[in-house]
């Protein structure tokens, strides 16, 4: 008797999977831009490839949550945008 799995999200996703989670119309060269910028999700390497875990992904759209339009970023995200420069 074999036991069936149910299907599991994957631990980490591409750099096209991360951007399509994020948003469908999301270009995969933006999660590049934002990687190089510093202004992106946290990524791993693996290999040569660049991936995103869930947890990531989903801390970094926590963080991008604003109550109204001139709203400042949360403070983690400013002192990255600072050490990137």
């Amino acid at each position: 008797m074999g036991t069936t799995r149910q299907h599991e999200p994957s631990l980490v996703y591409t750099q096209e999977e991360a951007a399509r989670l994020i948003h469908p119309q999301l270009a995969p060269s933006t999660m590049d831009r934002w990687r190089r910028q510093g202004t992106g999700p946290r990524f791993v390497r693996v290999g040569r490839r660049i991936a995103y875990t869930r947890e990531a992904l989903e801390s970094w759209l926590a963080q991008q949550s604003r109550r109204h339009t001139t709203e400042k970023p949360s403070e983690p995200a400013v002192r990255a945008r600072k050490k990137s420069r």
